[in-house]
């Protein structure tokens, strides 16, 4: 009986030593490509991860810029409005005359606004798109902003925005 256990013990321990059989190549070519995926994926989620990092510093960063445009749209202060302009958006609003005007109108129609909060934010560089809500006194449902913004020098500009007012209907246009 010993010699059985330490024949059947012998036979177990070669065969546990004895080189593996080598994979073949299909089989390894599969294994390679899911662990390529697998550090493709990890790579990606710290990129996305630095994505969203570097999103939120910028819509905290987008506060003050936001919150004086509305500011200076209840008091219709032109130079206070385009004081975050980048030049291409200044000379869009260089007519201080043609601002003051539309705004009235825009004042006139759906009143000053009351309340603001941010929808979505993404990044085609150079410019971080901003989606902002805007509530306005006579308005029900909020406005969509649409604020870019592009980094220079260290500080936000105003590279292009836009108050989607038609999506309360035709009929409330100034």
């Amino acid at each position: 009986m010993k010699r059985v256990v330490l024949l059947a013990f012998l036979i177990i321990t070669a065969h546990c030593s004895a080189p593996q059989q080598a994979e073949d190549p299909e089989s390894a070519s599969k294994k390679a490509a899911v662990t390529a995926e697998k550090k493709q994926a990890r790579a990606g989620d710290a990129k996305k991860e630095k994505l969203n990092q570097e999103l939120q510093q910028v819509a905290e960063e987008a506060w003050p810029v936001f919150d004086n445009i509305l500011l200076a749209m209840n008091e219709n202060d032109y130079e206070r409005f385009i004081r975050d302009f980048d030049a291409t958006m200044r000379a869009a609003y260089q007519d201080k005359n043609i601002f003051v005007k539309n705004n009235a109108a825009r004042i006139a129609v759906y009143g000053k606004n009351t309340g603001r909060s941010v929808h979505k934010i993404t990044k085609r560089a150079p410019y971080y798109l901003l989606h902002y809500w805007v509530r306005f006194a006579k308005t029900e449902k909020p406005v969509t902003f649409l604020m870019n913004l592009v980094k220079k020098e260290g500080t936000l500009k105003v590279a292009f925005l836009q108050f989607k007012f038609s999506e309360l209907g035709k009929s409330s246009k100034p």
